[in-house]
């Protein structure tokens, strides 16, 4: 029996716009301020710049680290756990066996927002990294995975819905 999961499909270009968005916005406002303003000496100024482009390289690493691949689909077939999804723009397809599967449930730092990390060997995924599913499917999701495999679901005392059932 098949069971699939979807979560919302969001190109790479506007997870990336998404993410550096405030921080174009930050650097904006400090070049303007650096270039008009007085409490710069010319000297320092150019140190400045460098050190706000290479800060805003670094930056734009980690989060296209960060955004790279997303989770737009789970299927559960038979004995299979299927991910689905884009790495950048391209998509990807991988099948893991569901008893070699565990499942993580994580919440972010400072934030309401959960996300799932599934581990089988050496791969991992994370579902919901970039907020495209909602809360009601992830909670479907360890739900058939517990009824498919048996297993306890690592932080799942984050989701009390489910904790009983």
């Amino acid at each position: 029996m098949t069971i699939s999961f979807k979560g919302e499909q969001v190109s790479f270009w506007i997870r990336l716009i998404k993410k550096l968005g405030p921080i174009v916005l930050v650097l904006g406002i400090l070049f303007f301020r650096v270039k008009y303003g007085k409490t710069f000496s010319e000297d320092s100024k150019i140190y400045f710049y460098i050190f706000g482009v290479i800060c805003f390289f670094i930056g734009l690493y980690y989060h296209i680290r960060d955004i790279r691949t997303v989770v737009t689909e789970v299927k559960f077939i038979d004995d299979k756990f299927q991910v689905l999804g884009l790495d950048f723009n391209s998509k990807f397809n991988d099948s893991l066996k569901i008893n070699d599967t565990t499942l993580e449930i994580k919440q972010k730092e400072k934030s309401e927002k959960l996300y799932i990390e599934i581990y089988s060997n050496d791969k991992y995924y994370y579902i919901n990294s970039y907020s495209d599913w909602n809360k009601e499917t992830l909670i479907d999701i360890i739900k058939e995975y517990r009824k498919r495999t048996d297993r306890t679901v690592y932080g799942i005392d984050l989701i009390p819905e489910i904790i009983n059932t």
